[in-house]
């Protein structure tokens, strides 16, 4: 396979932003770029989507501990007074991951693979 994580090569598209401003640092550079996906992607990303719709699903969980990043969050408030959540500190740990890696930072669509240039974390609550 070529083309790294997309498997494949030729022509992509751009964000449709880029045009109008938005996007990646720079305000002429797009947020993502999208590649053909090859055909193991396609056959991957067709197999994941049957097995949510049509296949149960269990969720694991596990003990953490989070000791020393309470104490980074008291570090942070005595020394800074600033205050975070722990969920501030796990969105901050999965954007640094995306950064790191970003060959993990795509999404599916249409038979291409979007690779987002930026790192987009959004958390609902009520």
């Amino acid at each position: 396979m070529t083309g790294g994580a997309g498997g494949g090569e030729g022509p992509g598209r751009t964000s449709p932003g880029a045009a109008a401003g938005r996007g990646g640092s720079d305000a002429c550079e797009p947020s993502w770029t999208e590649v053909p996906a090859g055909a193991v992607r396609k056959v991957i990303a067709r197999r994941m989507l049957e097995s949510k719709l049509n296949i149960p699903h269990f969720y694991l969980f596990d003990r953490v501990d989070m000791e020393p990043a309470a104490a980074f969050r008291r570090g942070l408030e005595a020394e800074r007074g600033i205050r975070v959540s722990f969920t501030d500190l796990i969105v901050a740990a999965a954007a640094r991951t995306l950064a790191e890696h970003p060959e993990c930072n795509v999404s599916y669509r249409e038979g291409m693979l979007r690779r987002y240039r930026t790192v987009n974390i959004n958390v609902g609550g009520r």
